[in-house]
């Protein structure tokens, strides 16, 4: 069993020698130890155990893919351009038995640092270098939600600030030294990261892209404007949920009865990337403070979009397998109610689904509808979903609680006519109650996954408490 893995921050181009010297004191400690290379743009060259190539978006983001990589229960992080001793792993690995955490200098100049251990103080200047040769607990490190990428937290000592914020133990050690000169580099930018777009689909495009401010880095998604009629977008690390969502979004659009669904034009892989090529739809995101104005026409638009319901959702694989890991991640207390929903729901028709069906993914033009961001498609999706989403959050202050307390009453909504639309979907009334409670778990399992995304620390969940609220 591996005991510890080693994520080299190939920066630079420098990792060879780091690679080296964490060799040599995983044999000095006689630990089984994997080492993780991970490049910065470029793929490490050196003796690494594993390589991988990442996107160039900051020393974060490589850390954050080599800790996306490791399993073993105790994850340490060194960048390339360091060089540490033959003891350093022993005395990392002696820290961590008492500690969640252990970090120790740069260089020879920890002597000139006070011996701190346990607890970090929060206002402690002197925590500057600590990311670049440090180790923690995988799991501390994975609820802590990785490195941060957000701009205005970022920062070496901003890891060890959350873990001590979360009654987490730092120690420190002279022992878990490294020397030489750290790499540092900068995010590229996201006109930079267009020199990575594969040349296969850089020949299909009819003029320069240009960065939109809807880019979201801390997401690992860029967009583009090309022209005025395309879109691209770079998702960096793309999961297979990603390939899955725009195969079915395109199996959507071509049966749908409804416009308003982008055409995918093109798509291409590089090193840890996806590109999409996409039609831009025309027109704006409704005004929320007047939700009044367009509910109607987009709930009407999101039935079309569903389509007459299909075969029952016992039937299809994906979804059981869906509703098995809804059941598995609820807490033991709302389990049964989850179970006994998840089988009600089962005997509808399935339906088309947009999936994340709010107000800024929408677009209205001169009466038209459309809808963007089709990551959480399901060409095979449960029946209501996206409409009872969409009024949850219609009025901007989301989600609005009383939404799901009259349906769950079995009740209509003033203003809003769910109960009709839902019933043309094949919801009858006395299963809103149960749909509201599916609907809340496949919910909080997204949330699950979305605060579990390393780079973006974690913010207090949602949907959970609903779901045992809506459960009890």
């Amino acid at each position: 069993m591996t005991e510890v893995a080693v994520v080299v921050a190939d920066l630079a181009g420098s990792a060879a020698r780091t690679v080296d010297t964490v060799r040599s004191a995983a044999e000095r400690a006689h630990a089984v130890a994997e080492i993780i290379a991970v490049g910065h743009g470029r793929r490490p060259d050196c003796a690494a155990d594993r390589i991988v190539e990442a996107l160039p978006l900051g020393g974060a983001y490589v850390r954050n893919r080599g800790l996306a990589c490791a399993s073993a229960p105790v994850v340490a992080f060194v960048d390339g351009g360091l060089a540490v001793g033959d003891d350093w792993l022993s005395a990392l690995l002696a820290e961590l038995a008492r500690a969640d955490a252990v970090t120790g200098p740069v260089s020879p100049a920890w002597r000139r640092w006070p011996r701190l251990h346990g607890r970090l103080a929060l206002a402690s200047p002197l925590w500057t270098t600590g990311a670049a040769n440090v180790a923690f607990s995988r799991e501390r490190l994975l609820a802590l939600g990785g490195f941060s990428r957000e701009r205005r937290r970022s920062g070496d000592a901003e890891i060890h600030l959350r873990l001590a914020r979360a009654g987490g133990a730092l120690a420190w050690s002279p022992r878990v030294a490294a020397s030489g000169s750290r790499e540092r580099v900068a995010p590229a930018t996201p006109v930079e990261l267009l020199a990575r777009l594969p040349s296969e689909l850089a020949r299909t495009l009819p003029a320069q892209p240009q960065p939109l401010s809807r880019s979201h880095p801390a997401k690992t998604r860029f967009s583009y404007s090309v022209g005025p009629g395309l879109m691209l977008h770079l998702h960096g690390s793309p999961s297979s949920r990603l390939e899955r969502a725009v195969r079915e979004r395109e199996a959507i659009r071509r049966g749908a009865s409804v416009g308003g669904i982008p055409k995918l034009v093109a798509s291409a892989n590089g090193p840890d990337a996806t590109w999409l090529l996409e039609e831009r739809l025309p027109g704006r995101h409704p005004d929320t403070s007047a939700a009044d104005a367009w509910f109607d026409a987009a709930a009407d638009w999101t039935v079309g979009l569903a389509g007459p319901p299909g075969r029952r959702l016992s039937e299809i694989e994906s979804w059981n397998e869906q509703r098995r890991a809804l059941v598995d991640s609820a807490a033991p207390r709302t389990r049964e109610r989850v179970e006994r929903a998840l089988e009600a729901v089962s005997q509808l028709g399935a339906v088309h689904m947009h999936g994340d069906l709010q107000p800024r993914n929408l677009l209205l033009e001169n009466g038209a509808v459309g809808a963007v961001d089709w990551e959480g498609a399901w060409l095979e999706g449960l029946p209501g979903l996206d409409l009872v989403f969409l009024a949850l959050f219609a009025d901007g202050n989301g989600p609005d609680v009383a939404v799901l307390e009259r349906l769950a009453r079995g009740e209509d909504l003033p203003r809003r006519a769910l109960v009709p639309r839902l019933r043309r979907l094949g919801v009858e009334p006395e299963l809103l109650p149960e749909l509201v409670v599916a609907c809340l778990a496949l919910w909080a399992f997204a949330e699950q996954r979305r605060l579990a995304r390393l780079g973006a620390p974690p913010r207090p969940p949602v949907f959970g408490p609903l779901l045992r609220r809506f459960s009890a």
